[in-house]
């Protein structure tokens, strides 16, 4: 027998969003505004080089998948935590990173980033570089 207990999950993607990436030829980080060409998630336009929808398919992919950990339920834990990964060379997502809130929280959003498609990379020079994407994750229980 459990508790219904609604939550709300709120992705700031106007903020705390961070873009980096690394050279092909070596670790130099290159400022998110001197990327040429955006990772391009699927179902986003690659022609128009916009990050705004690929915001938007993290924030609804997110939503989507989000499954409140029932520990956390019964716990009453909620929080905010941030999820740090790396698009590859060849668009796959690797380095997931977490911090903030709870571990069973962290757990949660390292499940939701796995299920994420496989991009079309980011682009520097023509070539394909590594892009760090960063976004929180906020669990609430109302």
């Amino acid at each position: 027998m459990m508790k219904k207990i609604l939550f709300t999950l709120f992705i700031i993607t106007q903020s705390f969003l961070v873009f980096s990436q690394e050279s092909v030829k070596d670790s130099t980080e290159i400022a998110f505004i001197d990327l040429e060409t955006y990772p391009v998630y699927e179902g986003c336009n690659e022609n128009t080089n916009d990050a705004s929808c690929f915001d938007k398919k993290i924030a609804n992919h997110v939503k989507k998948n989000l499954k409140y950990p029932e520990k956390a339920l019964n716990k009453g834990i909620q929080g905010t935590v941030k999820v740090d990964f790396v698009i590859d060379f060849d668009g796959s997502i690797t380095n997931i990173t977490t911090s903030g809130a709870d571990k069973i929280l962290q757990k949660e959003a390292v499940r939701i980033v796995n299920l994420l498609p496989k991009f079309k990379p980011g682009m520097q020079k023509g070539k394909p570089v590594k892009v760090h994407y960063s976004f929180p994750v906020t669990f609430k229980l109302q």
